[in-house]
């Protein structure tokens, strides 16, 4: 770094520093700031904002930026209530090693080896735990690459405890970066994806299917999400390919004795080629989900998983509406409505509200694209 860049940057950090102090001087502390957001004039706003490495807030209007620091209050105060767990942790060592000074004075050395084993695994969680809290430190300021690197090297660290575990702990370790991609439609899903290929990378080759499944579902989940968001050759690249994940785990999948794995797998192959159909000109894709959703409701039936079938249903609505988009052909919104009406009964009967809601959407989708066809 050039000294005069270097100097500007350190002069830059003593002005947000000095401007965040007199934001503690006023609350008195970060976690009361955090809580009044409401009433932060837009300077003290951008004051935490920069503090967060939050990017692009000189272009963000009041109400977003605020929205964004209310997301990043709730990542503070877990980070938080992390860090308060510590101590915790260390206490239970003190435990194990003061159980086995005991052991080892009476004699009892299997109790010793077995008192020092649990140790060292303790000593592995809290280090851990320690190394999780720092990735979310990380990602707090968006550092999502950082944090990335932080919790592989987590799932590393108990390959001597089990020689499953740095697959297995990748496999639970991606959520924190997927739900950092989801909330702010950053890196974390491209690292979310990344950390599953590790995990899939490492799994000894002799592993059952039932523990290759939900890698494969879990890395097919995040490929979805990053190819819905982007609409490029690339965003389409990546639904192929989650396309083709669902189908391998289909393959993996006995129908007779884990139906409800296979249906479920079927309805995200469905929405995946839906996604892929509606970016192409032809209808092929589109037919592939159709043919994908009616399979699944095979086995999701009315009588056996309401639910689940009127999720479906729904999701045959948004595919005939997209087939209109195509065609033009109003045979399409009618089936679109017999579809909305027969998920809508269930909703209704369950009192699932919310998903009324959803439905009561896809009503005033069909009736607009009709009014827009004979107006």
């Amino acid at each position: 770094m050039a000294p005069a860049f270097q100097q500007a940057v350190l002069l830059q950090f003593a002005e947000v520093q000095g401007k965040l102090d007199l934001i503690l001087s006023e609350f008195g502390s970060l976690s009361q700031a955090l809580t009044q957001l409401s009433r932060l004039p837009r300077d003290q706003m951008e004051t935490l904002a920069l503090r967060f490495e939050i990017d692009g807030i000189y272009d963000l209007a009041d109400d977003a930026l605020r929205a964004e620091l209310e997301e990043k209050a709730k990542d503070y105060r877990a980070l938080k209530q992390q860090i308060a767990a510590l101590d915790e942790n260390v206490a239970e060592i003190a435990r194990i090693k003061a159980a086995a000074e005991r052991a080892a004075a009476d004699g009892a050395f299997e109790q010793v080896h077995e008192l020092l084993s649990a140790a060292d695994i303790a000593e592995t969680a809290i280090a851990a735990n320690t190394k999780i809290t720092l990735a979310n430190n990380a990602l707090l300021i968006g550092r999502v690459e950082k944090a990335f690197h932080i919790l592989s090297a987590v799932a590393d660290s108990f390959r001597s405890v089990d020689v499953m575990a740095p697959a297995m702990l990748r496999g639970r370790l991606y959520e924190v970066l997927y739900d950092h991609g989801a909330r702010y439609a950053g890196d974390g899903s491209v690292f979310a994806e990344q950390m599953l290929r590790d995990a899939l990378a490492v799994l000894p080759d002799d592993v059952a299917a039932e523990q290759r499944i939900p890698l494969l579902g879990n890395l097919a989940k995040t490929l979805c999400q990053s190819g819905e968001r982007q609409s490029s050759d690339a965003g389409a690249s990546k639904l192929v390919e989650a396309v083709s994940r669902f189908r391998d785990i289909l393959a993996l999948t006995p129908r007779e004795t884990d139906w409800e794995t296979w249906a479920t797998t079927q309805n995200n192959l469905g929405t995946a080629l839906q996604t892929l159909g509606e970016r192409e000109t032809g209808t092929t894709r589109l037919e592939e989900a159709v043919a994908a959703y009616r399979d699944a409701l095979e086995e999701r039936t009315r009588d056996r998983v309401p639910l689940q079938w009127a999720f479906t249903q729904g999701n045959l609505c948004n595919i005939e509406i997209a087939f209109f988009g195509k065609t033009g052909d109003a045979t399409h919104l009618d089936q679109a409505e017999a579809n909305v009406r027969a998920a809508r009964e269930v909703f209704e009967a369950a009192g699932a509200t919310q998903y009324l809601a959803i439905s009561d959407g896809q009503w005033a989708m069909i009736t607009e694209r009709r009014d827009a066809q004979s107006g």
